[in-house]
């Protein structure tokens, strides 16, 4: 006999659940759906740290110009390896590869932490691949946290100089995760202006997320 977890306080026997009539099971959905997919998103799940994995190997050589200039004599490799190290072992500016600016990453402007391009990027496309968006009210602060770790394991592997080199991101995962979560409390929600500017910045992502999501349906 199975047990599906539905709410946090919650439980539903699977087999009495399939016995039921169609529209109280329309019903049930429709009033649990939000928690089902937030017990599996907080903390997050594997499929979206597999995700986000993805996305990050996929954006951080664009993202962050990893390459050197097309009719530079730089070599490629070194070059990569410099950029990347500096965007995750600054000591002067720890977290570099977190942080954008209120010019769109590009010019000058205040910077502020998880508004890189790139990391977005990730948190955007990965929930927009896993079709979450139906099921998300607001963005939590998780979402960001992993796409923010999953960078960083792909950076990790770049700044190895080595092709085909695989951190494994499970490994890297919960100190990473915990610290930037721990960032976010200490940092973020305890000065006001920043605070205030993480809640406006998830509820534009979220409402971009939202016209994406409409615009392909």
């Amino acid at each position: 006999m199975y047990t599906m977890m539905v709410s946090y306080s919650t439980y539903v026997d699977f087999e009495e659940y399939l016995n039921l009539p169609q529209e109280y099971g329309s019903q049930w959905s429709a009033e649990n759906v939000t928690e089902f997919y937030k017990s599996f998103t907080v903390p997050p799940s594997a499929d979206i740290m597999s995700t986000c994995k993805k996305i990050a190997r996929a954006v951080a050589p664009i993202g962050y110009s990893l390459h050197p200039p097309i009719w530079s004599e730089a070599s490629e490799p070194l070059y990569q390896i410099d950029k990347v190290k500096d965007l995750i072992d600054n000591p002067a500016f720890p977290l570099k590869y977190i942080f954008g600016n209120n010019s769109g990453d590009c010019g000058v402007g205040k910077m502020y932490p998880f508004e890189n391009r790139v990391i977005s990027t990730v948190a955007v496309d990965a929930i927009l691949k896993l079709g979450y968006v139906p099921y998300i009210t607001e963005l939590d602060d998780s979402v960001f946290c992993t796409a923010a770790t999953a960078m960083e394991c792909t950076l990790q592997e770049l700044a190895s100089g080595q092709l085909g080199v695989s951190i494994d991101f499970g490994v890297l995962f919960k100190p990473t995760y915990t610290s930037l979560m721990m960032y976010i409390q200490d940092h973020i929600t305890t000065d006001e202006e920043l605070s205030a500017r993480w809640t406006d910045f998830k509820n534009h992502i979220h409402a971009r997320l939202i016209a994406i999501a409409a615009f392909r349906a």
